[in-house]
């Protein structure tokens, strides 16, 4: 019962066995290539590190909204003692 069939994977191909086993569902003995297995490490290496990257930039984000909000309350607290002293002057010009 077991049939030979062709599997294209990229350019190059592959002869594969399919077999129907006793619980009547096609199973596939293929001779895979042999830096197939090297993919699927370098991929499991690779696992999470889309976690760390959000980490990372939403650590940057934080620091970097945390940045604009000090630099717009100097700015504030700046253009508050300017008038102060504008008004200081004002008033003191008056009284003479």
């Amino acid at each position: 019962m077991a049939e030979l069939h062709t599997i294209r994977s990229g350019s190059t191909e592959h002869d594969c066995d399919v077999a129907i086993s006793q619980d009547m569902s096609p199973r596939r003995d293929c001779a895979a290539p042999q830096n197939l297995g090297f993919f699927r490490r370098r991929h499991h290496r690779y696992r999470g590190v889309a976690l760390i990257w959000v980490a990372i930039l939403a650590l940057v984000l934080i620091l970097i909204v945390g940045l604009s909000l000090d630099v717009a309350k100097v700015s504030l607290v700046a253009h508050q003692l300017q008038n102060a002293a504008d008004a200081a002057a004002l008033a003191g010009a008056r009284l003479d």
